[in-house]
Formats: structure tokens, C-alpha cells, sequence
């Protein structure tokens, strides 16, 4: 076994760098949006900057009526199956509440109607598995007071 210094122990505690964190500094990222714009027709508003250091674009909140890319692998990942009419949904790039911050649904999004949200709901609350305290845990909590 190596002894190590303090530094040593300490670093191995420290958040390691990803990909997310070593991102383009913002003015090389503006010359590049701004070319791919004028390239490719892209509007600006419709461009989001998906990687912030210590951020998760995947954390954003979305309403019910919402199903992004993301939840979609998240419920293949987990064997949820849930299929949505193409008459029940329309695709969405951002919502009118993202507009005002400039940002989008990353990968965009299907708007679903009432049936496709209650059943994406009921599916999603199917697959939940839902772990119960003990009765030793329950005491702890009653112990543990107000």
C-alpha cells in the first residue's frame, strides 16, 4: 500500500473533468453558431448550448404533455413500452415558455394530447418500482420526531 501525501487523498475526491466541463469558451462558440446559421439557414433562437460545465441538459422539466428524446431512451432503457399515435402528438422543437430564455427541447419533442399524456403517465407509473419501509424503518422515522 502507498502512502500517499494529503494532496494526493484530497484530489482523488475532487470532481474529475468530462467532456461537459472542458467546453468551448464562448466567443469561439459564437463564431461557430453564427457560421453554421449563415450556412445552413438555421435560425439562431433554435440553437441551444447543450453542455455546461456542472450542468445536465438532460435536468430540464418538462410538463406532462411533453415526451422528449431523452424520456423516450430513458423508458426503452428501463422496457417501458408506450407508442403515441402520430395523430395524437405533434413534433415541438421548443415551447412557447422557452422562447423568452432561448432554449429548446434538446433533440425536440412531441406535444401529446390528453389520451397520449394520461397514457405515457399510466405506463411510466407501471414500470415505478416502488420500494416501502420496514416496520424497523418506519419506528426509526417515528422516533426521529417532528
Amino acid at each position: 500500500m502507498k502512502n500517499e501525501s494529503y494532496e494526493e487523498f484530497v484530489e482523488k475526491f475532487k470532481p474529475k473533468k468530462t467532456t461537459d466541463d472542458c467546453y468551448t469558451p464562448p466567443e469561439v462558440y459564437e463564431v461557430i453558431k453564427d457560421w453554421v446559421c449563415r450556412r445552413y439557414g438555421t435560425d439562431p433562437e433554435k440553437i441551444i448550448r447543450p453542455f455546461w460545465p456542472g450542468a445536465d441538459y438532460r435536468a430540464m422539466e418538462y410538463p406532462d404533455y411533453i415526451v422528449t428524446t431523452a424520456m423516450m431512451q430513458k423508458m426503452a432503457k428501463y422496457g417501458i413500452e408506450y407508442q403515441v399515435e402520430k395523430r395524437r402528438s405533434l413534433f415541438v422543437r421548443s415551447l412557447d415558455a422557452q422562447k423568452a430564455m432561448k432554449k429548446a427541447i434538446f433533440g425536440g419533442g412531441l406535444l401529446l394530447s390528453e389520451k397520449a399524456a394520461a397514457e405515457k403517465a399510466a405506463a411510466e407509473k407501471a414500470s415505478t418500482i416502488v420500494f416501502e419501509l420496514s416496520e424497523r424503518e418506519k419506528d426509526l422515522v417515528r422516533q426521529l420526531g417532528m
